[in-house]
């Protein structure tokens, strides 16, 4: 294998990793090499949907594009949806992409989509379901960033009611769980 025909192979893993690379170039990347959305990127071990979730930030670039997220997210994926099992860093894509920041509508919602279980699974480095991911602060890179308050609102609100049983009352009372009949005696 020739040097350019390596990097035109991980082309799409370099374009995912620039926050603001447009829609429109990702679709071209995944068009011009289709058996990239499978390769491990040989720095860093991870799938093109990794990157995507992890840095990509296309919610900045959708001005006038005919090109979606979802449409991208479809094409990175290839109908091979057991893609969003796969994990990168101990994380599943969803994991990524909830750390990250990004939006419920067009990224988080049509990943969650592909196997609603995902809500479910927590997130093996910090124990806490998606849901609970949303509600942190923001980390790029691992560093934490400033993020508005109300942003993950949304995602948080969605997600729960993607999948109400991951609320359950842990709490101890006297060794039996609380349910709606002994709550009453906790308060």
């Amino acid at each position: 294998v020739s040097e350019t025909e390596m990097q035109s192979d991980f082309a799409l893993h370099t374009a995912l990793q620039i926050p603001d690379c447009p829609a429109p170039m990702i679709e071209f990347l995944i068009r011009l090499v289709p058996s990239a959305r499978y390769l491990q990127d040989p720095q860093t071990g991870a799938l093109p949907i990794h990157l995507a979730c992890k840095y990509w930030h296309a919610e900045r670039t959708l001005n006038n594009s005919k090109v979606s997220v979802e449409m991208v997210l479809n094409q990175l994926l290839a109908g091979d949806f057991s893609l969003v099992h796969r994990r990168y860093e101990k994380q599943l894509p969803l994991h990524h992409a909830i750390c990250a920041g990004k939006p419920w509508q067009n990224f988080v919602q049509p990943l969650s989509a592909l196997d609603p279980k995902t809500t479910t699974l927590r997130d093996p480095q910090t124990k806490l379901y998606p849901f609970q991911l949303a509600a942190l602060p923001q980390t790029t890179s691992g560093n934490h960033v400033q993020c508005k308050e109300t942003e993950q609102l949304d995602c948080i609100f969605e997600l729960l009611r993607a999948q109400p049983s991951v609320i359950h009352v842990d709490v101890a009372v006297t060794g039996d769980e609380i349910s709606p009949n002994n709550l009453e005696q906790v308060v």
